[in-house]
């Protein structure tokens, strides 16, 4: 993983979010529980309308959520596995929650250089681990 790549993680989320308010509405926010077909535990017409808006996505709009899920998972799955806490914490604040340099020193008492270091060096060896064969390890 890149730092580029981690970086990412913040638009990705973005565009997730987008897809999903756009393309893929709750069925709770369909469904009117003032009506009696609600009441009497039957399928209002609305909520069937927004299962069929479901169906009619694009196949673009499909693959590139798909993508865009795919990598965010990625991306999880790389600083969910970084064992040392306090680069966990500075990656999880610079990448998830898009905090500057700055802000994660002021918080975890590190100097701003200090925090930059160690994440660049973690990324950067992790990436040169990933390129190395396995039976070299």
């Amino acid at each position: 993983m890149t730092y580029s790549e981690l970086e990412n993680y913040y638009i990705l989320a973005e565009q997730k979010n987008m897809i999903e308010a756009k393309y893929l509405p709750s069925p709770i926010s369909a469904v009117n529980t003032a009506k009696p077909s609600v009441q009497s535990n039957t399928i209002a017409k609305t909520t069937e309308n927004m299962a069929i808006q479901r169906l009619d996505i694009s196949p673009f709009i499909k693959k590139e959520y798909h993508r865009v899920c795919t990598k965010l998972s990625e991306i999880e799955v790389f600083i969910d596995e970084i064992s040392d806490e306090d680069i966990r914490a500075m990656a999880i604040r610079r990448f998830i929650y898009k905090q500057s340099f700055r802000k994660i020193a002021l918080t975890l008492h590190y100097s701003r250089s200090t925090v930059q270091e160690k994440l660049m060096d973690y990324i950067e060896s992790s990436d040169n681990r990933a390129n190395i064969p396995l039976d070299t390890l």
